[in-house]
C-alpha cells in the first residue's frame, strides 16, 4: 500500500485498516511503504490519472472520494483525510461482500454524502453506563459505516470536582471523555458535547442539597441565580473536555416549569419569554467556553412564540420517533425563522428489550428524507434508555440504517 502522505496520521490509520482487512481476507498483511499497487492519494498525480483512468473533478462536499480498481491495481483518491478513509471503508466492503477466488471486481467508485452531520446518540443515562472500550467499539463501527458525529446524553453521571457527589462511582471522568474525544477524532467522528440543562434533572434534584434548585422535583428552576452558578460550575469542567464547538444542552419536556420557585415569573412574563430566556443565558454561559448550542426542538415546536425568542446561532434538533408518512411539520418552524437544524429519528429501543424495527425504519428513512429535503444540517440518530432495558448491542442494525439514509436518503 502506497501512502502519497506516509507521515500524515489520518492516513496511515487508514492504511493500516485497510492492510488488516486484506490480512483477513488473503492471510498475508501488505505492507505500507512508498511504493505499492494499492495508493491511497490526496493529491491526483498525473501518472495516477492516467494508470487508473479517473479525471481530477472531485466534488466538493466535505468526505467525497473516488474508489478505483483496476486489474492488479487499485486507488483511493480524495483531497481529504476523511474522504481517503471513506474510501477505505467502502474499499473494505467491497472485499467482504465481492471477493471471488482471491479478486473483487474492477469498479470505478465516485461518492459522496448528502448531510455533512451523520450523527448518533448513546443514553448513557438510564440505563448501563458504558466503558470506554465499549463506546470505542461503537466510533469503529459507526466511522467504518461513515458516520461522523457522537453524543452522550449526560444528566449526572459526569464526575465533577466541583460536585463529586451527583455522579455515580461508575460515572464518566473528564479525562475519559478527552481520551474517548481524541480517539474519535482520528476516525473523522466529532464527539459532540451533552448535558442535560432544563428538564430531566430528577437525578440530580434527587441528591441532598440540590433538591431546591428545582420545580416540581423534575425541571431546573429559571428563577434562582444558583441554577445558573451551577450550570457554570458543570460547564467549566464537561465543555473543556469537548473539542467540538457544538453542544448539546438538551432541554426537552420541561413538564413542571412554572409549578415552583418560577411561578410568578410564569405567570408574569409567560412560558415562551421565561424558556426562551433560559435558553438564552445557557447559550451565553457557553459561549464564552467557544461552544454554540443544539437543543431538542419539541418544546419550541410545540409552542411557536418561543422560536424567535432564541438565540439566532442555535441550532434545534426536532424529533419523532412514530413511523409518520412525514415529518415536514416537525421541522417547519425552524425553516419559517431561518434556524439551522438536524433531524432526530429513534431506533424505537425504549421501553422494550428488543427494538421495534418496522417502526424504526419507517421513522427513520422518512424523517431523514424530509430534513434532507427542507435543508438538513445533518441527523442525529437516537437511543434511548428508559426503563434501563435497552442493551445497545441489539441496536446496530437501526443505526446502520440511519447511516444509510444520513449518506443517501431515500
Amino acid at each position: 500500500i502506497r501512502v502519497q502522505l506516509p507521515g500524515d496520521t489520518f492516513d496511515r490509520l487508514s492504511a493500516d485498516q485497510l492492510a488488516d482487512e486484506l490480512r483477513a481476507a488473503t492471510g498475508r498483511r501488505p505492507r505500507t511503504s512508498g511504493t505499492g499497487s494499492v495508493v491511497l492519494a490526496r493529491t491526483l498525480e498525473e501518472d495516477l490519472a492516467r494508470r487508473f483512468g479517473v479525471s481530477s473533478q472531485a466534488s466538493d462536499v466535505p468526505g467525497a472520494y473516488v474508489l478505483a480498481v483496476r486489474p492488479g491495481r487499485a486507488l483511493v483518491w480524495a483531497p481529504t483525510a476523511q474522504g481517503v478513509f471513506y474510501g477505505v471503508q467502502t474499499f473494505k466492503q467491497l472485499i467482504r461482500a465481492e471477493a471471488r477466488q482471491g479478486a473483487i471486481p474492477c469498479v470505478t467508485i465516485r461518492d459522496w454524502p448528502s448531510l455533512r452531520y451523520r450523527g448518533w446518540q448513546d443514553d448513557v443515562s438510564r440505563g448501563p453506563i458504558p466503558k470506554l472500550e465499549f463506546l470505542k467499539k461503537e466510533i469503529d463501527r459507526f466511522s467504518e459505516l461513515k458516520m461522523n458525529a457522537m453524543t452522550l446524553y449526560t444528566e449526572h453521571v459526569f464526575r465533577l470536582e466541583k460536585h463529586p457527589r451527583i455522579a455515580p462511582p461508575d460515572g464518566l471522568t473528564a479525562e475519559e471523555i478527552r481520551e474517548l474525544d481524541a480517539y474519535a477524532k482520528l476516525r473523522h467522528v466529532e464527539l459532540i458535547g451533552n448535558f442535560q440543562s432544563f428538564g430531566h434533572f430528577a437525578n440530580i434534584l434527587n441528591v441532598p442539597g440540590y433538591g431546591h434548585l428545582g420545580e416540581a422535583g423534575w425541571v431546573l428552576s429559571p428563577a434562582l441565580e444558583e441554577s445558573y452558578r451551577f450550570l457554570e460550575d458543570v460547564y467549566s469542567e464537561i465543555a473543556p473536555a469537548y473539542s467540538s464547538p457544538l453542544f448539546h444542552i438538551n432541554c426537552d419536556e420541561t413538564g413542571g416549569l412554572g409549578e415552583g420557585p418560577s411561578r410568578e415569573l410564569v405567570a408574569t412574563k409567560g412560558l415562551a419569554a421565561v424558556y426562551a430566556g433560559h435558553i438564552r443565558r445557557v447559550a451565553e454561559i457557553l459561549r464564552r467556553h467557544g461552544k454554540r448550542v443544539m437543543m431538542w426542538g419539541d418544546i419550541a415546536a410545540q409552542h411557536r412564540d418561543i422560536v424567535p425568542q432564541l438565540p439566532k446561532d442555535l441550532i434545534a434538533l426536532p424529533w419523532g420517533y412514530h413511523p409518520g408518512d412525514s415529518f415536514r411539520s416537525s421541522i417547519q418552524p425552524f425553516v419559517d425563522l431561518g434556524l439551522e437544524f438536524m433531524v432526530c429519528p429513534g431506533v424505537s429501543c425504549w421501553g422494550q428489550i428488543y427494538p421495534d424495527l418496522d417502526a424504526a425504519f419507517v421513522n427513520i428513512a422518512n424523517f431523514v428524507r424530509d430534513g434532507a429535503a427542507m435543508g438538513a444540517l445533518g441527523m442525529l440518530n437516537t437511543s434511548w434508555d428508559d426503563s434501563g432495558e435497552n442493551l445497545f448491542d441489539a441496536t446496530w442494525l437501526p443505526f446502520a440504517w440511519g447511516a444509510e439514509m444520513a449518506w443517501t436518503p431515500l
